[in-house]
C-alpha cells in the first residue's frame, strides 16, 4: 500500500478528531480509541474511511480480525454485542396483536 499523502494524513488526523467524542460502533458505549475497520496488518490504512471509534474493549476484543470475524465473535461471547439494530430494539416489550384485542374486548362483551 502506499503511503498517506500529506493531505490524506491531515484529512486522516482531522477525522479522528471528529470521531473522539462518537460512541463505539460495536456496542454503543463511550469511545476511547480509534479503530482500523480494516486492520493495518491484514492490508487497512489510516485513511478516514477505513477508521472508526471504538471503545477500548471493543478494539481489544476485535484486535486483527475482519469485521465479520470481530463481530460474530463478539455476537456469540457472554455479554457480546448486540448486533439488532438499534432501531429495531427500541420495542423489545410484546405488544399485543389487533387479534388479541379483538379477542379480549369479545370475551368481556360474551360475559354480560
Amino acid at each position: 500500500m502506499a503511503p498517506l499523502s500529506s493531505d490524506e494524513r491531515k484529512a486522516s488526523a482531522e477525522y479522528r478528531q471528529l470521531i473522539a467524542g462518537d460512541p463505539c460502533v460495536y456496542c454503543g458505549g463511550v469511545s476511547g480509541t480509534v479503530d482500523h475497520v480494516t486492520p493495518v496488518r491484514r492490508g487497512g490504512t489510516d485513511r478516514a474511511d477505513n477508521l472508526a471509534p471504538a471503545c477500548q474493549s471493543c478494539n481489544s476484543v476485535k484486535g486483527t480480525r475482519s469485521l465479520l470475524a470481530a463481530l460474530l465473535y463478539m455476537q456469540n461471547k457472554p455479554g457480546g454485542v448486540n448486533l439488532t439494530p438499534p432501531l429495531a430494539r427500541r420495542s423489545e416489550a410484546p405488544h399485543a396483536s389487533a387479534g388479541s384485542a379483538r379477542s379480549a374486548a369479545r370475551a368481556g362483551h360474551d360475559a354480560r
